[in-house]
């Protein structure tokens, strides 16, 4: 199965923070065992970026795009977007 990560889920589970939802909860415990996969949207990491700049939260785009590529449980659904914004702000 393949699971839309919302950008706060994300976020939350990234900084092991205690209020993510139950059901993010689970998807992401048990991801790994079910060989499922979590897609990131484009928009959730733009989210990132933004937030981060503006120290609203502890996670940037460069550690989040490093975390997403080397899983293999994530997946983005525009890689080539993705390329292009880790280039920019690397």
């Amino acid at each position: 199965m393949r699971y839309l990560v919302d950008t706060v889920a994300l976020v939350r589970h990234f900084t092991r923070n205690p209020n993510i939802g139950m059901q993010a909860r689970t998807v992401f415990r048990e991801i790994e065992t079910n060989k499922d996969t979590i897609i990131v949207s484009v928009v959730s990491l733009m989210e990132i970026l933004y937030l981060s700049e503006k120290g609203r939260i502890n996670v940037d785009l460069s550690n989040t795009l490093e975390r997403v590529r080397s899983s293999s449980v994530y997946g983005v659904d525009a890689q080539k977007y993705v390329d292009d914004l880790r280039d920019e702000w690397s």
